[in-house]
């Protein structure tokens, strides 16, 4: 298909059924975008090829609404959708207007200005009231961008009825409304999908992102908050709010795996290491948190605290044979006051008698 603008809707029909005959039946042997599937992985698609598609899709524009942006690759498609909505009876755009509150177009510049697709209009349908639907809609004349306000520039049929009618079909979808509760998905996925305000706007697609690729995207990534826009357009527009600097602006990449340490000697060393190796968490826990633990930092009020919480833990020699002897002592003390007898046994409500109401509930918390 070298010429995709002169393709006929009969020779893309049989270019299709091709293709679809050669598709595997098989769900878990079918690729595409040029991937492939990794057999010692069951199959799965290696993340880093899946991320470079998306971040690709999130850095490329997309077509605006409006009269002759249609791509010529979809030139056949379109024309069996004119056929298919001849052959269902549609109604024309007037008609569909008018169904929709809308006032009906009356002449073909008001259905758009620019002389060029209002004349091929009029030659095409001699009158406003025969233009279509499909090709009317997406010849009218695309809405004006308001900056505060919208970017989706969609002409008024588009905006008012088509969107209205796609979100009516969501609020009434069973999964948002019959489904959508702690029963059938548990008060831990309930919390999982909510949305928050407070977080981008309430959008919650980034949890999506980090869930099905985890270590690749920051918490504060646009290209997981803000999938949908071009990210020097959505600096753009944070800039307007004043938060461009709460995100990063840099591609998704891996956190590096972690290097484990086995051995107890490595351990030591690690720890014993303030120049090389420092806590993970650093100095903005003590800004959140609004006081200083010990592993919030490494100054050497941070050590201190360490040294004399090992000093605690190990100190005297023997505690740890302390500890053993007044658990056991404790234990057979109550074991013995709150157990009763029932024939030839013996029983005891162990977590009410022995823990819930005993002094080792105060030990332990």
């Amino acid at each position: 298909m070298d010429k995709p603008e002169t393709l006929t809707p009969d020779e893309l029909s049989r270019l299709m059924k091709q293709w679809g005959h050669s598709i595997p039946t098989d769900p878990g042997q079918r690729t595409f975008g040029g991937l492939e599937r990794q057999a010692d992985q069951g199959g799965r698609f290696k993340d880093a090829e899946l991320i470079e598609l998306l971040t690709k899709s999130t850095e490329d524009v997309a077509g605006s609404f409006g009269p002759k942006n249609i791509p010529k690759v979809l030139r056949a498609i379109e024309i069996m959708g004119i056929q298919q909505a001849r052959s269902w009876g549609v109604a024309t755009l007037n008609e569909f207007r008018q169904f929709c509150g809308l006032v009906p177009h009356e002449t073909f510049e008001h259905i758009n200005p620019d002389p060029e697709i209002a004349r091929a209009l009029s030659l095409f349908y001699k009158d406003p009231d025969s233009v279509e639907l499909y090709p009317g809609i997406l010849a009218e004349d695309a809405k004006v961008p308001m900056v505060p306000g919208s970017g989706l520039c969609a002409s008024f049929t588009i905006s008012k009825a088509i969107l209205s009618d796609a979100v009516a079909l969501v609020r009434s979808d069973r999964f948002y409304t019959k489904d959508y509760t702690p029963a059938n998905l548990t008060n831990w996925g309930i919390a999982a999908v909510a949305s928050n305000p407070k977080v981008v706007q309430g959008r919650v697609i980034y949890k999506l992102f980090q869930h099905a690729f985890p270590g690749w995207y920051r918490g504060d990534s646009v290209y997981a908050m803000y999938p949908f826009t071009v990210p020097e357009e959505t600096r753009e527009i944070l800039k307007g709010f004043g938060t461009d600097g709460d995100y990063t602006f840099d591609r998704p990449s891996p956190e590096p795996a972690p290097t484990p340490v086995m051995s107890n000697a490595a351990v030591k060393e690690v720890l014993g290491d303030q120049a090389r190796f420092h806590v993970p968490w650093g100095p903005h826990i003590t800004q959140m948190t609004g006081q200083d633990f010990i592993l919030a930092d490494d100054k050497p009020a941070n050590k201190q605290m360490r040294d004399d919480m090992l000093k605690n833990l190990f100190s005297p020699a023997d505690g740890i044979n302390q500890i053993a002897e007044f658990y056991e002592g404790e234990m057979t003390q109550l074991l013995q006051d709150k157990s009763y007898r029932l024939g030839n046994f013996y029983e005891v409500d162990a977590v009410r008698e022995c823990v819930l109401s005993s002094p080792l509930l105060l030990f332990l918390s």
